[in-house]
């Protein structure tokens, strides 16, 4: 499944540009660059346009309140996507 295929595949560029006093499993939509990162993870094993993308991290962003687990908020974003 491809939610499980993004949310399970390798994070470790993104765990290393998060702050170490900030949980690396909450996404911050307030971070241009996680926001970045995210659309390049998703288009990786995708062919939505980036706009659509991020449209869609922009609604899952009010959709989910925070704090927002990684792998809740990836999951809210591919639904919005589907």
């Amino acid at each position: 499944m491809l939610t499980d295929l993004i949310i399970q595949g390798d994070w470790s560029e993104y765990n290393l540009r998060k702050p170490r006093h900030i949980d690396r499993f909450l996404f911050n939509c307030e971070e241009d660059w996680e926001i970045d990162y995210l659309v390049n993870k998703i288009r990786e094993h995708g062919n939505w346009p980036p706009e659509q993308v991020r449209q869609a991290i922009k609604f899952a962003c009010y959709e989910e309140l925070t704090p927002r687990p990684r792998g809740s908020f990836v999951r809210c974003v591919l639904k919005m996507l589907d």
